[in-house]
């Protein structure tokens, strides 16, 4: 695999899971990093090598918002360990559970708390988000959607 080399950034195919240690481990230059940070986003993939659909989580949608992932590691997070999260369509990751029913503007903390609960989550992208299509125009091919990867 060529590291250092031009690349399509719209190649949706992810490198196969080759460890760090076969052949000779990877290195990624200066030149390739700078390339990579570019595109505004951490690149991610839609299909892998083997078949599969790489970092594309295929079963969330507007009827399931949702998706419960496990961690391989414990996440300290405002004085608590997670070993999961919810990963949302609305572009937020969910540590516990929320409140019954939310209301917007969105207010933190829950004066109600305890009796009501305050959810631990983080909203980098929070949106309330509809997951379109794939134009002939649009200049990004990948799949829309929500894509998920634990490094």
């Amino acid at each position: 695999m060529c590291v250092d080399g031009p690349s399509d950034p719209n190649n949706n195919v992810a490198p196969p899971d080759t460890p760090s240690t076969a052949a000779g481990g990877y290195t990624i230059s200066s030149a390739r990093l700078a390339e990579l940070r570019s595109t505004f986003m951490y690149w991610y993939f839609d299909r892998d090598s083997y078949g599969g659909r790489g970092d594309y989580q295929f079963d969330i949608h507007a009827s399931m918002t949702q998706l419960h992932k496990n961690l391989n590691f414990q996440m300290p997070f405002y004085g608590f360990r997670f070993n999961y999260t919810r990963l949302s369509l609305n572009g937020y990751l969910e540590f516990s559970d929320p409140p019954e029913y939310l209301t917007y503007p969105l207010v933190f903390p829950i004066k109600d708390w305890p009796r009501k609960r305050d959810p631990s989550f983080m909203g980098i992208f929070f949106s309330k988000c509809r997951v379109g299509r794939i134009y002939p125009s649009d200049v990004d091919q990948r799949t829309p959607g929500v894509y998920f990867r634990l490094v």
